[in-house]
């Protein structure tokens, strides 16, 4: 499907994060997953325009986080990332929005 690369098709000038769910144990790194721009049922969201704790950083898109894929990041290599912001609890949405035009993620 993607020959083993992810994100199947990066963009050079945006970003593809990865959503932290918890530290690991003594320190040692932290318990993560993907984001993606594609919709799934059931998937946890953070809206396109959403301001980041911390940093002030603005969503630049509706992203999905992909709790399916798990997995843990030592802290020497979470040490090179770029730290965008934290996530309000209040934003981060797990039903979508009914509408008279079907589901609504906030893509628009």
């Amino acid at each position: 499907m993607t020959g083993g690369q992810f994100p199947a098709k990066a963009d050079p000038k945006g970003t593809h994060p990865v959503f932290a769910l918890k530290p690991v144990i003594h320190g040692a790194g932290f318990e993560v997953c993907p984001c993606s721009s594609s919709a799934w049922k059931k998937r946890k969201w953070i809206a396109k325009g959403t301001p980041l704790l911390y940093t002030g950083n603005i969503m630049e898109k509706t992203t999905y986080i992909v709790e399916q894929i798990r997995f843990n990041l030592p802290v020497t290599e979470a040490m090179k990332l770029r730290f965008m912001g934290q996530v309000a609890d209040p934003d981060i949405h797990s039903t979508p929005k009914e509408t008279s035009k079907g589901v609504d993620h906030g893509n628009n």
